[in-house]
């Protein structure tokens, strides 16, 4: 979680507050960074109409320190 604090960092505008929740059955985890939207809905001078936005920062995140791949099959 420290990791999407960090790629996120410059859209709060005090303390960053990221809570994650694991979507279990899709194997997905959903991140909700709360006060990132400046006032969030149409009040907001950055609007991200269903976080679009802030899931394509996510996707350019280089993930690090990954346990192999055969060791994740082997295990499932």
């Amino acid at each position: 979680m420290e990791s999407v604090t960090d790629c996120f960092e410059h859209v709060f505008e005090g303390t960053p507050v990221v809570r994650r929740y694991d979507l279990p059955g899709v194997h997905a985890l959903n991140f909700v960074l709360e006060a990132s939207l400046g006032g969030g809905g149409i009040a907001s001078l950055r609007p991200d109409p269903q976080g679009k936005a802030y899931g394509q920062i996510l996707s350019d995140v280089v993930l690090k320190n990954m346990p192999n791949l055969e060791d994740i099959k082997s295990t499932v």
